[in-house]
């Protein structure tokens, strides 16, 4: 038995073989590779399997708009640009 979910620009694909074994395939709209940022979040519960997954594209974008965000901080006014003399 196969299912396909959709949420977002996520893709999970779920895949049980005829042994109940359970198959779970992630895949990102934005095509680059998908990364587990965070395996194992719910430890505490020995019932439940939870990771958290990111992309490269999505890293990349991220860190592309902290970078200008922290370029819209600066106070071109306040800088001071120490001379030379």
């Amino acid at each position: 038995m196969k299912e396909t979910a959709n949420i977002g620009d996520w893709v999970v694909d779920l895949n049980l073989d005829d042994d109940g074994h359970l198959t779970v395939g992630i895949n990102h709209g934005d095509g680059t590779k998908v990364i587990c940022i965070e395996p194992g979040m719910l430890e505490s519960n020995d019932q439940e399997w939870v990771d958290r997954f990111t992309t490269e594209g999505i890293e990349k974008a991220y860190q592309t708009e902290q970078k200008e965000d922290d370029d819209e901080d600066v106070d071109f006014e306040k800088v001071v640009v120490p001379s030379n003399n």
